[in-house]
């Protein structure tokens, strides 16, 4: 889930028209975020910044691109949050898809 909210925060990234702050800065904040996390270098401060720039983009967002954008991120960690921690906290990715994968069978002795 983590790579997959990075993807389509990814997509709204190149797809913002770039006049709204938070759109065109909070997008790419969000993503570089999202990317740190998924390759096992996040810290758990990047949750509460995540959403933090979801509720901003969400709210003062210029249009419904800026709006959207918060709902992957918001949803990920309102229903995914284990998942999202073992990144950070045990430096594995559960799913074995993010580019830490190859961490996970020496995380589980193999």
């Amino acid at each position: 889930m983590v790579d997959l909210a990075r993807v389509l925060v990814n997509f709204f990234r190149h797809e913002s028209c770039g006049k709204c702050t938070p759109c065109r800065v909070g997008t790419g904040h969000a993503y570089r975020l999202l990317t740190q996390i998924a390759e096992g270098t996040g810290k758990l401060s990047d949750l509460d910044q995540l959403l933090s720039l979801a509720q901003g983009m969400e709210q003062i967002s210029n249009c419904g691109l800026g709006q959207t954008v918060a709902t992957p991120i918001r949803d990920v960690l309102k229903h995914f949050r284990a998942e999202v921690e073992a990144h950070i906290k045990l430096k594995v990715c559960p799913t074995g898809i993010c580019s830490m994968s190859g961490r996970l069978a020496v995380a589980h002795g193999q």
